[in-house]
């Protein structure tokens, strides 16, 4: 029988002592001995050979490598999409549920659940020489779904419907989950029976940590999505709200302790420095980008009056430097060897262009808000790929996969924060600002009236003093991203400065015993 096929509940987890040469109280069975693959045999008996090689793993390889590539690509690709494909068509959203207080509800809803990172498990589909490659392949196509999705929402809201930027992922998901169902993928782990994977379900996903920091992120939710907007901050229901989440979120950290590494965040991996540090730089960089999805298309369409399908190639700004810098800067990080500094830059352009952006008003010329857009995004792709290259670069491989999701549910679950808090921030100033600048115009009118039905709301001889406070009030949202982007140069020197060029240097030089000892030795 081939050691390879013998899976049994003897077999010993990588990293266990085993004492092989029979002597002492744990020596390891016969059944343990085949599945570790650490002996062979000859005439003069037993002798060690090296860890079983990945050459002999079966991987996909062929039409079948290429099929699950671009299956992996277009679901990332919608992944991406969904992200900015609703930044166009939120204000007619707005419209037509006459009110701009469930803006935060829009992009955060989706948002919260798209932490799941599918292309974590393209690893363990390919040889780890190729990963590299794949994911640039995978993680490139994906991104085209960030500068694609303002235009195609706002096509779709223009000439067709707000509700095909939804029917779209019915389109293009279905055939695409009908080729990964029927797709023959060798399994690289075993399997449980299929009555103790029901079993253990509840301890593998984390039932317990998941329900208590779902009740915590939920309640967290509705303080900031009726604070200020349908309740009063200072209302009994808004300061239960607040407790409530606290008390849940103390709870879920208690628990997430006491089950450990069974945990939905591994505790022992979340005390590591790099990969709390790379987890708030994640969460400094998504919150200014989720923000500017949601409120640059409003600054477009309701205050200097364009479509919805205008107000997406004028996004461009932001997202084609985005993604060329984000190639550039790869590149530059894989031939220096370091990565902190292109977060460093990185924070500080992105600081300055939302700062800049601040400035922005009805009178605004189409230099300012390119400009402010291109630098943004420079700062933006110079620094988009750091937290991932140093967590890659600072743990062992096999708890990569992990420390990436955990990358990915930090920025997406702070981005939908964002957008809420943002919201919070954009209404309250509306009511603070109409009466200030057209004392005649009722500023609840202007909120319930959506983004871009103000303009037939607001009697003429008072729209531009309306279109000055809309401006001012996007303006605010742009302070506090700028704010939160700076955080990302503070915390960013907590990352180190460490060339992780001696990394891939190490490990040549630990790969080549074992490639001698396969020859012969």
């Amino acid at each position: 029988m081939d050691p390879r096929e013998s899976k049994t509940q003897d077999q010993v987890p990588l990293g266990t002592s085993t004492n092989i040469s029979g002597n002492g109280p744990h020596e390891p069975t016969r059944q343990q001995q085949l599945s570790l693959d650490t002996l062979t045999m000859d005439d003069d008996g037993p002798r060690e050979t090296p860890p079983k090689s990945e050459n002999n793993v079966e991987y996909i390889q062929g039409v079948r490598l290429a099929l699950v590539i671009a299956s992996i690509s277009v679901v990332y690709f919608l992944n991406m999409l969904d992200t900015t494909v609703l930044a166009t068509a939120i204000p007619y959203i707005t419209d037509e549920f006459n009110s701009l207080l469930d803006i935060g509800w829009y992009g955060s809803a989706y948002t919260l659940a798209t932490y799941v990172n599918l292309p974590g498990s393209l690893p363990k589909q390919a040889p780890r020489a190729s990963c590299a490659a794949l994911m640039g392949i995978v993680m490139g196509i994906g991104q085209l779904g960030l500068a694609f999705g303002p235009l195609i929402g706002g096509a779709f809201t223009e000439y067709a419907s707000w509700r095909w930027c939804f029917y779209i992922n019915l389109i293009i998901g279905i055939p695409v989950a009908a080729i990964i169902l029927i797709m023959p993928i060798p399994d690289q782990l075993s399997k449980p029976a299929l009555r103790d994977a029901f079993k253990n379900g509840v301890k593998v996903f984390d039932v317990p940590g998941f329900a208590i920091f779902t009740c915590a992120i939920v309640m967290f939710f509705l303080a900031l999505q009726f604070g200020g907007n349908r309740l009063a901050w200072d209302s009994s229901a808004i300061i239960c709200l607040f407790w409530a989440s606290g008390f849940a979120l103390i709870a879920w950290l208690v628990w997430d302790w006491y089950a450990g590494n069974d945990a939905m965040v591994p505790y022992s991996m979340m005390r590591q420095r790099i990969v709390w540090v790379s987890c708030l730089c994640m969460a400094f960089q998504a919150i200014p980008m989720y923000s500017l999805t949601v409120y640059l298309p409003i600054y477009f369409q309701a205050v200097l009056g364009r479509t919805a399908f205008q107000s997406g190639y004028t996004f461009l700004g932001t997202i084609v430097p985005q993604l060329l810098f984000a190639i550039v800067a790869g590149r530059a990080i894989e031939k220096t060897g370091y990565y902190t500094p292109f977060l460093l830059v990185g924070a500080v352009l992105s600081t300055v262009g939302l700062g800049l952006m601040s400035l922005l008003m009805p009178h605004s010329s189409a230099g300012m808000w390119v400009g402010f857009q291109v630098i943004y995004g420079i700062g933006r792709g110079i620094s988009l790929s750091t937290p991932f290259v140093a967590v890659q670069n600072a743990l062992p491989k096999r708890l990569i996969p992990a420390a990436m999701s955990m990358l990915m549910f930090t920025g997406n679950f702070f981005g939908a924060v964002a957008v809420v808090l943002c919201q919070t921030i954009f209404t309250n100033s509306l009511s603070e600002l109409v009466p200030k600048y057209a004392p005649s115009v009722d500023p609840q009118v202007v909120i319930d009236a959506g983004s871009t039905k103000v303009r037939e709301v607001v009697a003429s001889d008072q729209l531009a003093e309306v279109m000055v406070a809309y401006a001012k009030s996007i303006d605010r949202t742009w302070y506090f991203d700028a704010a939160i982007a700076a955080l990302a140069f503070v915390f960013g020197w907590l990352l180190g400065f460490k060339d992780i060029r001696k990394k891939r240097e190490d490990e040549k030089s630990q790969n080549q015993p074992t490639q001698e000892v396969d020859q012969g030795i």
